[in-house]
């Protein structure tokens, strides 16, 4: 549960710095993200469809990990839910890059679709301090 509930807090993280990001929850690591249009509540399947596109495009700028892409599974009634089911041995460490990613496709796919600025970083105030696992206290261990 503990997994479950730090990955829930980095999407609460995300959700506090996009207002697209409408509901999110889930029990352990089947975890799940509603993408909504700027209001928060209106479903919004083109972000979600752009997200997943983005994601497939790869590209994504990841400090030392290099480029990588997102696979991202879209479910929901409007499919406009991301759903987040990583692997039970999943670190700390990769729950973190896991957050910057997403964080990342959302801005990106923003940009895309002209929720956001042009700049697709812009929201990722963050990045370079997630980015620098090196240089940083190792994470709690997650049982």
């Amino acid at each position: 549960m503990q997994k479950g509930a730090y990955f829930l807090d980095k999407l609460h993280a995300i959700q506090s710095r996009h207002t697209e990001v409408g509901d999110i929850g889930g029990l352990g690591l089947a975890l799940r993200m509603e993408m909504c249009e700027a209001d928060g509540f209106t479903p919004s399947r083109a972000l979600a469809d752009r997200m997943f596109q983005v994601g497939l495009d790869g590209g994504l700028p990841l400090g030392p990990h290099g480029n990588m892409g997102l696979v991202l599974d879209i479910g929901g009634y409007y499919k406009n839910v991301i759903t987040l089911a990583p692997s039970l041995e999943i670190t700390a460490a990769e729950i973190d890059l896991a957050a910057i990613a997403l964080e990342s496709v959302l801005a990106r796919a923003k940009a895309a679709l002209g929720n956001g600025s042009r700049n697709p970083m812009t929201n990722l105030q963050t990045v370079p301090a997630l980015l620098s696992h090196e240089l940083q206290p190792a994470p709690p261990a997650l049982d």
